[in-house]
């Protein structure tokens, strides 16, 4: 198997694969909701931007309801943030106090500044933290709401449209997934990791929720990961792989690891299916490159990397990006009772042992450098100063690498097949799986058990050095919280995103500016 490419799929593997996409999308849509955040709203807005105006940048006056506002009262200085500059606060408008000094904008952590522009109001310009790729990939579902209405035309319109998008691309990825374990694998046992995949893992409770940056990463990782099995006898494949990883770099900064891993190994086992490789990825690699020296003076920058220090510094108490010991940070992402992907979806185990296949030579050396590059994201994870990714339910931040950790596991279901215990294993461990995800789905309520209140209301923030030990309680553990408090949780999710409807919706009177946490 080592020495000839895997068989291609026969073309019922494709209808397969798109039953997979419908059926993946019909839950993904299903809970009638979307997750909040900070770390969606400037993808969200920025797409906005982009299909209404054509820009890709936000300012003040432009985009109010994205900056933080301090207001200066006779007690002090109040920080929030406005519905628009229109809102009456106390008895001026939120522009009036502004002209009057009164009021000044400051960015956010997921806005960063940009080198060298102003606005028409002379006033600084920012870009997402998070970069431009993830609006890049859901400008396509704006785009085609348009003709409909303007995309603000109500609060809620842009965020179920990046609901939408970042499910179409999330049913995509397990879509492809299936097809690359199909060309590892049984159609039985590719079929049972694509459907354990779509929704025993962070694909549906997370990935598929909000327009974030891992939707289109894990799109195009699965995109990278089907180009590869060609990549090493065909030039197209090569030049596709080289396309897809770039992508997935542009939308997430970890993905480069796939670009330099899949480069080297190409180098190293057909030089010349390398340089097809290159011809795929530098276009949008120079592309990325140009729009960083244009935007913000440097060839190589990462808005995630320039924000991050501030962030550190206020969860950790250092400014060091990559604080947390290796061994601790490692033990967390994949055995943390709230956080570890090896508790949420334990079935994907098996990538080891797909692995170990691979190392032995039973199954194609390409699965190395996809391997490779999947245990250096996980390393980088797991050495970030937050490993443990914040307010999230579960391993939200390795999802991305779904479509990836599957290929590994293909190989290794043949050997799950060979006994009777071995598949009920595996089924016990997806059934669980999709449990566990199927309550992040239907019931995460962002604050819930991350902030839960504790003995005389304390809030326990996890992001809090005091309460962090709670990642490692199995007593107090996310899993746990949400299965006891399923009914709770509903309400709470559904009340939140109403809450934060409300920071988007038209002008309005106000006493302040809505405080942030």
């Amino acid at each position: 198997m080592n020495g000839a490419p895997p068989a291609r799929p026969e073309p019922s593997a494709w209808r397969i694969g798109a039953a997979i996409f419908l059926a993946s999308l019909a839950v993904y849509l299903a809970n009638g909701a979307f997750l909040p955040g900070e770390d969606a709203t400037p993808s969200v807005y920025l797409t906005v931007n982009l299909v209404e105006e054509g820009r890709l940048t936000f300012s003040p006056t432009e985009d109010p309801a994205l900056f933080l506002w301090d207001l200066q009262t006779a007690t002090g200085t109040v920080t929030g943030q406005l519905p628009g500059l229109d809102a009456r606060v106390g008895g001026s408008t939120a522009a009036e106090l502004r002209a009057r000094g009164l009021l000044t904008p400051r960015a956010p952590y997921n806005l960063v500044l940009v080198s060298g522009s102003g606005s028409s109001a002379g006033e600084p310009r920012y870009a997402s933290t998070f970069g431009v790729g993830p609006a890049l990939a859901a400008a396509p579902v704006f785009a085609a709401a348009r003709p409909f209405g303007h995309l603000v035309a109500d609060p809620a319109r842009p965020w179920w449209l990046g609901k939408l998008a970042a499910a179409l691309m999330t049913a995509g990825a397990a879509a492809v997934t299936y097809v690359v374990c199909r060309r590892l694998s049984s159609p039985g046992a590719a079929l049972a990791l694509a459907a354990a995949s779509a929704f025993g893992t962070p694909l549906w409770s997370s990935t598929s929720q909000a327009l974030w940056q891992h939707a289109p990463n894990t799109l195009f990782l699965s995109l990278g990961a089907l180009a590869l099995l060609d990549a090493r006898w065909r030039w197209h494949g090569a030049a596709l792989a080289g396309l897809a990883f770039a992508a997935a770099t542009v939308c997430r900064p970890t993905s480069a690891l796939f670009v330099a891993a899949v480069g080297l190994y190409l180098l190293t086992v057909r030089p010349g299916r390398a340089l097809a490789f290159a011809a795929g990825a530098l276009p949008v690699l120079a592309a990325a490159a140009v729009w960083n020296l244009h935007t913000f003076g440097a060839l190589l920058f990462s808005g995630q990397l320039a924000a991050g220090r501030a962030v550190a510094l206020a969860k950790t108490g250092s400014s060091e990006l990559w604080s947390t010991p290796l061994a601790e940070g490692l033990a967390g992402v994949s055995l943390s009772p709230s956080r570890g992907l090896l508790v949420f979806s334990p079935f994907l185990v098996l990538a080891a042992g797909g692995l170990a296949l691979a190392l032995r030579r039973r199954a194609p050396d390409l699965l190395l450098p996809l391997a490779a590059a999947a245990a250096a994201v996980i390393a980088v994870e797991a050495a970030w100063f937050d490993w443990w990714g914040g307010w999230a339910f579960g391993p939200r931040r390795l999802g991305d690498l779904v479509p990836v950790l599957a290929a590994l596991s293909a190989p290794a279901m043949a050997w799950v097949a060979t006994a009777r215990w071995r598949r009920l294993a595996f089924a016990a461990a997806a059934g669980w799986a999709v449990l566990v995800q199927g309550l992040g789905a239907l019931s995460y309520d962002v604050e819930g058990w991350n902030a839960r209140r504790g003995a005389g209301g304390v809030v326990l923030d996890v992001d809090r050095a005091e309460h962090r030990h709670r990642l490692w309680s199995f007593t107090d553990s996310q899993i746990g919280y949400h299965l006891l408090h399923f009914e709770e949780a509903r309400a709470s999710k559904a009340a939140g995103q109403r809450r934060w409807l409300e920071r988007f919706g038209a002008p309005r009177q106000i006493d302040s500016p809505r405080s942030t946490r």
